[in-house]
């Protein structure tokens, strides 16, 4: 077995491992928005870096960008939020991308029909703005965000238009988290 494989398959198996392991845990059965928020808000600066890891190894796991934007809307004040945010979902974007690179570009890469090259390759010629309206269109699906990494794109244009395709996201998410939580305060829900 060559080693790059051997590596595949190590890879995988950690990956599957980790995923088992969480769940058996059982740890996601004990957190809540309260402990989690107190959580991070102890870990000082080191909160927001740990939030950045956990979204960007988790949210590729099919876990909801979303639910990361609430969550960070709810323990941080807003501009905040949308730092550790935005920081997270561009690592989540690298992961994903990484990730297929790594283990299926080259499996992927020699099973393409030979009619759907050319759309590959008006890709590759118009990374920027097919990243751009994908990255609008469907936000931070895993699937798609997997297909960056088997594909033939170029890599700064990708990255551009996955950082501008993400910020109306979490602008907006931040913000509208930010005034449910002063909502929910203000009613004692919180």
């Amino acid at each position: 077995m060559k080693a790059k494989n051997a590596l595949r398959l190590i890879l995988g198996l950690v990956t599957v491992a980790f995923v088992i392991g969480l769940w058996q845990s059982g740890v996601y059965e004990t957190l809540t928005v309260d402990s989690v928020r107190q959580w991070l808000l102890d870990a000082g600066p080191w909160g927001g870096l740990l939030f950045v890891v956990a979204v960007s190894l988790l949210q590729p796991m099919h876990l909801s960008m979303h639910a990361f934007l609430l969550a960070a809307s709810q323990v941080w004040p807003p501009a905040e939020a949308m730092l550790y945010s935005f920081l997270g979902l561009m690592g989540a974007a690298l992961t994903s991308y990484a990730f297929a690179r790594f283990m299926a570009a080259e499996w992927v890469q020699a099973r393409i029909p030979e009619k759907l090259k050319p759309y590959e390759a008006r890709l590759e010629e118009k990374t920027f703005s097919t990243v751009l309206i994908l990255r609008l269109l469907f936000f931070t699906t895993p699937m798609v965000q997997f297909s960056y990494g088997v594909l033939k794109l170029r890599f700064w244009p990708w990255l551009a238009a996955m950082a501008l395709g993400s910020l109306p996201y979490v602008i907006v998410e931040i913000l509208l988290g930010s005034q449910l939580k002063a909502l929910l305060e203000s009613r004692g829900w919180l």
